[in-house]
């Protein structure tokens, strides 16, 4: 996996469905706390076109997604969690219809978009 200027790039087919998560122990002056990963699919909506880097531009539509948040719980059962960060991954020929520039191998790249959900111009649908 390859990650620049908030692309984060795979050589395998897209494969997010579900929700799924993981728990790690840590401990701290309160006992042990549990930190948690959450990912749940999700479609994202551009009403209009996003320019997401100079030059490239998702154009308005539907797309697949995951949202992944954090969180602390303690012992006592409280968990606060981070904001939710969102990505949508796009084959070669998505990029490439984009007007990004892509490796030969490359297959499709996971591409954060959550700036764009946060500013309104992609909406979780």
């Amino acid at each position: 996996m390859v990650e620049r200027r908030g692309f984060t790039a795979t050589h395998k087919p897209p494969e997010q469905a579900g929700v799924s998560g993981a728990t790690l122990p840590r401990s701290s002056k309160e006992g042990v706390q549990m930190l948690r990963l959450q990912t749940r699919a999700v479609m994202l909506e551009a009403t209009q076109a996003v320019e997401l880097e100079p030059g490239v531009v998702l154009p308005p539509g539907y797309y697949t997604g995951a949202e992944t948040r954090t969180g602390l719980a303690t012992a006592s059962g409280d968990v606060s969690w981070t904001k939710p960060e969102y990505k949508i991954e796009l084959t070669k020929d998505q990029l490439t219809s984009i007007g990004a520039r892509v490796s030969p191998n490359l297959t499709s790249m996971k591409v954060d978009v959550t700036k764009f959900v946060r500013s309104g111009e992609l909406a979780v649908t």
